[in-house]
């Protein structure tokens, strides 16, 4: 696919880019044709992601320096693992411990995490919050 396709898409507001996925879901299902469950978003979109939620957390009056330092710890999360799993986040909370960082700055590092996959989440961007708990039944 063309890459150019995948600026354009990446520009669109996370409603507008909803849409798209809607829409096309729609016209696979007319066609019949599976999407998995599993499908996530081109994975260089979740960088592109960061500016809303941000401007979210400003929205429901979240301070300042927190903002900075959630958007600092998911940028970097995002470098190193473009296309998350709950593995990655697992595994990137076990490499801070295993560095010997402060128990605070991993729960930090955890929060920032959980936020900014709930708010994907909440936007439909994906289809479930990858950072929290899965339930142990």
């Amino acid at each position: 696919m063309n890459p150019e396709v995948f600026e354009v898409f990446n520009g669109l507001s996370p409603s507008h880019q909803r849409l798209i996925r809607e829409f096309i879901s729609a016209l696979a299902e007319s066609e019949g044709v599976t999407i998995p469950d599993d499908h996530e978003p081109v994975p260089s979109t979740y960088q592109t992601y960061i500016n809303p939620w941000c401007h979210h957390l400003i929205d429901t009056g979240c301070c300042p320096d927190t903002i900075r330092r959630y958007s600092l710890i998911v940028s970097s999360f995002l470098d190193v693992y473009p296309n998350p799993t709950s593995s990655d986040i697992h595994a990137a909370l076990a490499h801070l411990s295993a560095l010997g960082q402060n128990p605070d700055t991993i729960a930090t590092t955890l929060n920032a995490l959980t936020n900014f996959f709930a708010y994907l989440a909440s936007q439909h961007i994906i289809p479930s919050n990858i950072a929290e708990p899965e339930d142990d039944i």
